[in-house]
């Protein structure tokens, strides 16, 4: 019983510490999705108030470099989570 409690114990610190983690990578992959957002907003405000052609394609090309890196960040974030599964270990931990 005292060794289950022990196990108990050394997985829910772990868990705690995955949160952390995981909390810490959600305040980086906000921060960094708010400046292409920020970027796509402001070009669109740009296209709405009726800009000259040159600035349109600016801005067009500006929003698609945008979604573009934003894309890849989320690429990433996936990949992150995919390999953080796979890190998940629970089998020395079982009770």
């Amino acid at each position: 019983m005292k060794i289950a409690q022990e196990k108990l114990k050394i997985l829910k610190t772990s868990l705690e510490q995955k949160n952390k983690d995981l909390e810490h990578v959600a305040s980086l992959v906000n921060h960094d999705l708010q400046a292409p957002i920020n970027r796509i907003l402001g070009f669109v405000e740009i296209l709405k108030e009726g800009s000259d052609p040159k600035e349109q394609n600016f801005s067009i090309s500006a929003i698609e470099t945008s979604a573009f890196e934003m894309r890849a960040i989320a690429r990433h974030l996936l990949s992150i989570a995919k390999e953080s599964q796979k890190n998940l270990d629970f089998g020395e931990n079982k009770l």
